[in-house]
């Protein structure tokens, strides 16, 4: 049963079409770039389907195509709490029913099962399996949601989108983020649950990253004021980093100065933090190649993480940090 998993690459991705008696689920070797060959495809995998709501749980999965009996008039998921290795790809029909029943306030469907249904829907509509008309129809019916990981997961799956798409994303990011943002301000109170302030942080980095004006503005005021007098005191220490990366993708060489500067002399540890992610910010070619060089002859070994990390985090040079990585192998 296991020898599959184990000794086998690859996982399934599990398609479901519907019939007057129940479902019936196929499964195939999941690949980014689409449908694999024959031989790419011989492995069959042994799987729990979980079913949810109107679906038996206990049905297993391990022939190429399993008839399940059941009630379609009824919400219905498998793979219960996104707890199984593999994906599934719904009708777009389907999967606006569930997205519908997943944005209940009362759903069965918990937290794990939307995270799972957003990251499936966009994964397998990138690898061309599902409808990519189905992915945002899906999101749409979870714009209101407020949990914090949702958000983050979703955020993130978003941001990954090609660049010909990107500009629709972002303006989708923008009616997502926005409304929290002006809900939860740009303070901190101390009696406020870590939830909201996890929440109010990624909803100020998101909308900032997917370019909303209003946002951007505001921290570029912030960190403005920092600049000119090197006073932080209007920069919360949750945002900080944020404060800093948007004035460095914003904006020019006075702000990638500064930032520099605060890398080198550091107020706090996480001001020192701050910088290094802020310093692999900038969409400019000419600087990105400047911190590259930084890297090899200013920073510490033990920071070079951040570096790197920042920098494979910033669309414009993401590739061209894995060419320098190669390029200067011994060095670094």
């Amino acid at each position: 049963m296991l020898d599959n998993w184990i000794l086998k690459i690859g996982y399934p991705v599990v398609t479901v079409k519907e019939s007057n008696d129940g479902i019936t689920v196929r499964q195939d070797r999941f690949l980014v770039t689409g449908d694999p060959s024959e031989k790419e495809n011989e492995t069959l995998w042994t799987a729990n389907a979980s079913g949810k709501v109107s679906i038996d749980r206990s049905v297993v999965l391990s022939d190429r195509e399993t008839m399940i009996p059941s009630d379609t008039s009824k919400p219905f998921k498998l793979n219960a709490q996104t707890t199984g290795v593999y994906r599934v790809a719904y009708t777009p029909e389907r999967l606006k029913k569930i997205g519908e029943e997943a944005a209940k306030e009362n759903s069965v469907f918990s937290l794990e099962d939307r995270m799972g249904l957003i990251s499936d829907a966009l994964i397998l509509a990138k690898a061309g399996i599902s409808q990519t008309s189905a992915a945002p129809g899906l999101i749409k019916s979870l714009k209101n949601e407020k949990e914090c990981n949702q958000l983050d997961k979703l955020n993130m799956i978003l941001w990954e989108q090609p660049e010909e798409a990107r500009d629709d994303f972002d303006a989708f990011r923008r009616s997502l983020m926005k409304p929290l943002v002006d809900k939860l301000g740009y303070e901190y109170s101390p009696d406020e649950s870590v939830d909201t302030t996890q929440l109010c942080t990624l909803a100020i980095a998101a909308a900032a990253s997917a370019k909303d004006p209003d946002v951007i503005a505001q921290l570029a005021s912030r960190f403005k004021h920092f600049q000119e007098t090197g006073d932080d005191s209007k920069i919360p220490a949750d945002l900080l980093r944020t404060t800093f990366i948007n004035a460095v993708r914003n904006g020019g060489r006075a702000e990638y100065e500064t930032v520099k500067k605060v890398y080198k002399n550091p107020s706090t540890p996480s001001a020192k933090v701050s910088a290094m992610f802020a310093m692999t910010a900038s969409e400019d070619t000419e600087i990105i190649e400047e911190t590259l060089k930084f890297l090899l002859t200013d920073v510490r070994i033990r920071d070079t993480t951040e570096f790197f990390s920042g920098a494979a985090s910033n669309r414009d040079s993401r590739r061209r940090i894995g060419e320098f990585f190669k390029e200067n192998y011994d060095t670094v």
